[in-house]
């Protein structure tokens, strides 16, 4: 869990930590996390802009905001005060022994091992790129943005 935590706020997975990932487990005693729709990552909002840099950090706002973090599940009142939070992450920051002990071992480990924001960048930009076809990566975002509302494309306004 270390390990997702840290990527997932080192690559601004900012709708990852609990409404894009799912719990599992194979045998009821090891479990993982499992992310999936990854659209909103490194910094992306939804309809491909640059909504910040990474990394990240549970306090991070949007740009410009008082009441908007940049991962989800914490919003803040017109003065700034938090008001929702994830109450699992919360308390995995409040434990000493996890957010100074644990979590700096495992992103220095991942971190060796190659798991860099240049090397993920490149990742996507060049190996990636590459080899998808842009046919289907925009079939794709056309059935889920335009398509599932109906064919209506005024309802992305909010984007």
């Amino acid at each position: 869990m270390a390990a997702y935590y840290i990527f997932v706020l080192r690559f601004g997975l900012v709708d990852s930590l609990e409404r894009n990932a799912q719990i599992k487990t194979y045998d009821g005693q090891h479990w993982h996390y499992e992310p999936w729709d990854m659209d909103i990552a490194l910094g992306n909002k939804n309809d491909g802009g640059i909504a910040f840099n990474p990394p990240v950090d549970r306090n991070t706002k949007l740009p410009g905001s008082v009441t908007t973090y940049a991962i989800s599940g914490r919003s803040a009142d017109s003065n700034g005060n938090v008001v929702t939070s994830n109450w699992l992450f919360d308390a995995l920051e409040a434990w000493d022994e996890w957010i100074n002990g644990v979590v700096p071992k495992v992103a220095d480990a991942l971190y060796v091992a190659g798991l860099t924001y240049d090397n993920i960048s490149n990742m996507f930009d060049n190996e990636y790129a590459a080899k998808w076809c842009e046919i289907m990566y925009n079939e794709s975002g056309f059935f889920k943005y335009v398509e599932s509302g109906g064919g209506d494309p005024t309802w992305l306004s909010w984007l």
